[in-house]
Order: C-alpha cells, then structure tokens, then sequence
C-alpha cells in the first residue's frame, strides 16, 4: 500500500524520521498503518492550503518536505500517547500541535493563494474573519 495522493513514501519518512518504526512495533507501526498516517498528513496538508484535490502533476518539493514533517509529527504524537520508544519521554511527552509550527505554515501559506483560498476547507491557524479584505496573516 501507498499513500493516497504520493506526497512522500513510507521509506522516505523512516529516512526523514531516522527510525524504522517497524522496529518499536511491528503492529502499531505496519507499513499500512504508517502509509494511512501520511495520507492524513496528506489531507492536512490539502485541506489547509484548499487544495483539495493534489497536485495532478508534479508535487513541489516543498510540499514532500512538508509532508514528511507533517507525518513525523503524527508518528510523534502517536509514540507519546501510546509511550512507544524514546521520543514518549522526550521533553516530558509533550504532544506536538502542526498548527504551532511556523516553519510548516508558512510554507503551506504560500499555496492558499495558489488555490484562490484565503482560508484552508477546514484547518485553519488564524481567527476566522468574514472581511474578505482583511488580511488573515500576524502581524
């Protein structure tokens, strides 16, 4: 199995992640469970910059990137409420919100006008204002 819309690959997210999850549970972690949680980064991705179809032909790198981050962060999350492996005790188990990573927004920011979207379908960091003028962006 692969991921829904082929933004990155289970083999590329392991390289990216520096683990094989696989290794901390071979259940929890199969390959089809790890390809699901990339096709949800996937759709967080499309859903936040109103793009709700993918890319029909060639996927920004940016977005590869992004969208190895993205499921890094839900593996995270994962390991933390499930206190599989080390990164359950790192910083506390801290539970890590996509929404608060700048470095992750701002790069999905920049495609929200690509597809004539103010605002993402459903997933939005900013106050929802009904001034079409208004600038939705911090200051």
């Amino acid at each position: 199995m692969v991921s829904e819309f082929g933004y990155t690959t289970l083999a590329l997210l392991e390289k990216y992640a520096k683990r094989d999850y696989s290794t901390l549970d071979a259940v929890q972690y199969a390959d089809a469970n790890i390809d699901d949680t990339i096709t949800n980064a996937e759709y967080f991705i499309n859903g936040y910059t109103g793009n709700d179809t993918g890319w029909v032909t060639t996927i920004p790198n940016d977005i590869k990137l992004v969208t190895k981050m993205v499921a890094k962060i839900f593996m995270d999350n994962d390991m933390i409420e499930k206190n599989i492996g080390e990164i359950a005790t790192i910083n506390g188990g801290v539970i890590i919100d996509v929404l608060e990573r700048y470095d992750i927004m701002l790069i999905l920011d920049k495609y929200k006008d690509e597809f004539n979207a103010v605002q993402g379908i459903f997933i939005s960091k900013h106050t929802h204002n009904h001034n079409p003028r208004r600038s939705y962006y911090w200051p």
